[in-house]
């Protein structure tokens, strides 16, 4: 599902737009969704106010539409291209990985070793997590004071959900407790409703951070 978080009626999409949709506010709270089956995803809107068009053309309410590669899918003003995932570089050093917070579209850098728990502080015990996310504003709530843990292994980011009340799901799909997952750029990770997109710098991006 890709939408806007709600913290009023909690609506927590799995691709969550609200930083994207900051300032046009054209994406409805379930927007459309993306079907993926053996290899094949289908795009559906959702009934939203402002539609759902793929290559300009406007989707009906139900209408699912089989994507192909170069397609392009647009949300409101948020527009997206549908391709392959791109083969992570392999390089002497490791590319910086991190997790963007996509309510507040805060970039949270990832170590290239060890663990660390995704989670929010409790003064009240003494605990704050290695990444903290209780200043994430009102998607803060769903978050549990332990909620993922991320390993790396071989410059590679797993992660697992510790029993979090409100749970974790990758792309979409729950994980179980204690299942490690694998980390590829541009997955979703949805924690309780607060969404982590997780991606890697490529050298483009530090050039253009450095300028």
């Amino acid at each position: 599902m890709l939408g806007r978080f709600d913290p009023t009626i909690r609506v927590t999409p799995d691709v969550d737009l609200s930083y994207d949709d900051a300032k046009s506010h054209v994406i409805s709270r379930r927007h459309a969704r993306i079907i993926g089956l053996d290899n094949v995803h289908k795009v559906e809107d959702m009934g939203s106010t402002n539609g759902t068009q793929v290559n300009g053309k406007i989707l009906d309410i139900g209408q699912k539409i089989q994507l192909k590669k170069g397609d392009y899918v647009s949300l409101g003003h948020c527009k997206f291209i549908y391709t392959s995932m791109p083969p992570i570089p392999l390089q002497v050093k490791p590319l910086q990985a991190y997790l963007q917070v996509a309510f507040t579209g805060r970039r949270i850098p990832l170590p290239t070793w060890g663990k660390g728990i995704i989670g929010r502080r409790d003064e009240t015990i003494n605990f704050i997590p290695e990444i903290d996310l209780s200043e994430e504003g009102e998607a803060a709530h769903v978050i549990a004071r332990r909620h993922v843990r991320i390993s790396t292994h071989s410059g590679r980011h797993y992660a697992e959900d510790l029993g979090s009340a409100n749970g974790t799901k990758l792309n979409g799909v729950r994980l179980n407790l204690g299942q490690q997952k694998l980390l590829n750029p541009g997955d979703h990770l949805w924690l309780g409703g607060c969404v982590l997109a997780y991606d890697i710098e490529r050298e483009a991006d530090k050039e253009n951070s450095n300028q």
